[in-house]
Formats: C-alpha cells, structure tokens, sequence
C-alpha cells in the first residue's frame, strides 16, 4: 500500500536478507577460486607387507607362506593427466627413494596413457638389507617441463661433504 511507512525492524530484517545473500555469493566464489581444477595429478601411497597380511596367520591354518613371509614395503604411484596435455609428448614419473641403509635409487617409469599406475617394492632379503624405504619423491615429466611433484616429509635433498 503506497504511503505506508516502513518500520525499522522490517528495514533491519531487508538489510540482513540483502547481506546473507552477499556471503553466500562470496562464499561461493571463494570455493570457485580455492577448489582444485589442475589437469595433472600425481599421488604416492606408502603400504607394509608383514605376516598378518595373510589369512592363515588370523585364522591358524597351515601355509607355506607362514614359513617364509613376503614382509616389505611398496610406493603406489598413481598419475592422471589430460590428454590433450600429454598428446605426442614423451612424458615419464621419476621415483626417487632413499633407504634406511642411506642408499638412493631412481626409477624411470614411461608414461603411455593419461592415466595409470605402477608399483615399487623390496621385499624378504632386499627389505631387510636396505632396512627399508625411508623417504620418496615422485615427479611427474611430460616433454621437459616437471608438471607435479610428491615428496614424503622427510624428503630431502641430500648433502654431500667433500670430496
């Protein structure tokens, strides 16, 4: 009804409907912003093998297994990237691992597909002698560009004295 005067509370309740809308739309274009639409992604996933890994152990049934368990450790290496990102380009993840025995080694592992995955692992002998995988770091190369990189937390670069 034209003429009507406007109370304050009813003012009150407009300005605070009008500012909960603006919050909800920052909010909205905060998540846009911070939300992760990278192309590439590259991930590690550090697993144990031991004795209880087998059935027969939980369950005290007979196992050759039991005798001789296959007890190590393994770096899942998984990647995913756009195709078009990888189209007609060499690319490769380069693992690089340093044992508890101080021992580093590098693996090279071609990528072929835009996605997949592969495992490294010590095991039996070859754990226990390296005393087993301390730290890793995973890079992900397509042509000459490093496109990702994934490091456990005690990577780090190591340093040599002399000569």
């Amino acid at each position: 009804m034209p003429g009507t005067p406007i109370s304050v509370e009813h003012l009150q309740e407009i300005r605070c409907q009008g500012y909960s809308a603006l919050m909800r739309f920052r909010m909205l274009i905060l998540l846009l912003a911070f939300s992760s639409c990278s192309s590439h992604k590259l991930s590690v996933t550090n697993s144990y093998r031991t004795v209880a890994d087998l059935a027969s152990y939980h369950v005290d049934t007979p196992d050759p297994g039991l005798d001789k368990p296959r007890i190590g450790q393994h770096l899942l290496v998984d990647w995913s990237v756009a195709q078009s990102e990888l189209a007609g380009k060499a690319a490769e993840v380069q693992l690089s691992v340093r044992y508890g025995n101080a021992q580093n080694h590098v693996i090279r592992h071609p990528v072929h597909t835009n996605s997949g995955s592969f495992t490294y692992g010590i095991e039996r002998e070859e754990y226990f002698d390296k005393k087993g995988i301390v730290a890793y770091k995973a890079e992900l190369w397509i042509g000459h560009k490093k496109v990702d990189k994934v490091q456990h937390h005690l990577w780090a670069k190591r340093i040599t004295i002399g000569g």
